[in-house]
C-alpha cells in the first residue's frame, strides 16, 4: 500500500469515527407486478458505517420569456432536499454485492429511517456515494 493510500485510509477512518453512523444496506429487486422486496440472489443485508447528509435548498427559476434577457412575469420557486450517504473505501469493501438503484438503506441510529437508493456512484478511491429517496420516516 502506498504512502498516499495509507494516509487516505487514516483520514477516512478518522472521519467515520467522528461523523459516521450505522447504516444497513439491503439488496432489493422489483418488477412490473410487485413492489420492491428483498433480493436473496444478490446477497444478504450488510451493516456498514456511512456519513449521512441532508441539505435543504430552494431554487428560484427565472428564464427568457421573449428575447434575450427577458424574464417571466413571476418566479417559480422549487424547494427540495438532497439526501445522501457517503461510504468510505474500507467500509465499501465490506459490501459483497453491487449497490444499485432501488436497494434499501436504513439509518439505524436515526430510528430506522429508510431510504431507497436513487443513484449509486463509486468515487475514485473506491468508496460509494449514494443519493437517496425517502421510503419511510422513523
Amino acid at each position: 500500500m502506498s504512502l498516499a493510500a495509507r494516509r487516505r485510509a487514516r483520514v477516512a477512518a478518522a472521519v467515520d469515527r467522528q461523523w459516521g453512523e450505522a447504516v444497513r444496506l439491503t439488496p432489493r429487486a422489483e418488477n412490473q407486478y410487485t413492489g420492491p422486496g428483498p433480493d436473496p440472489d444478490r446477497g444478504t443485508p450488510v451493516e456498514v458505517i456511512g456519513r449521512y447528509t441532508r441539505r435543504s435548498q430552494i431554487d428560484d427559476d427565472r428564464g427568457a420569456a421573449h428575447g434575450i434577457g427577458a424574464r417571466f412575469q413571476g418566479v417559480i420557486r422549487v424547494a427540495g432536499a438532497e439526501t445522501c450517504v457517503v461510504i468510505g473505501t474500507e467500509q465499501a469493501a465490506l459490501i459483497p454485492w453491487t449497490v444499485r438503484k432501488g436497494d434499501l438503506v436504513e439509518l439505524l441510529e436515526r430510528g430506522g429511517a429508510a431510504y431507497a437508493v436513487a443513484v449509486s456512484r463509486a468515487n475514485d478511491a473506491g468508496g460509494l456515494f449514494l443519493m437517496l429517496t425517502a421510503e419511510r420516516a422513523p
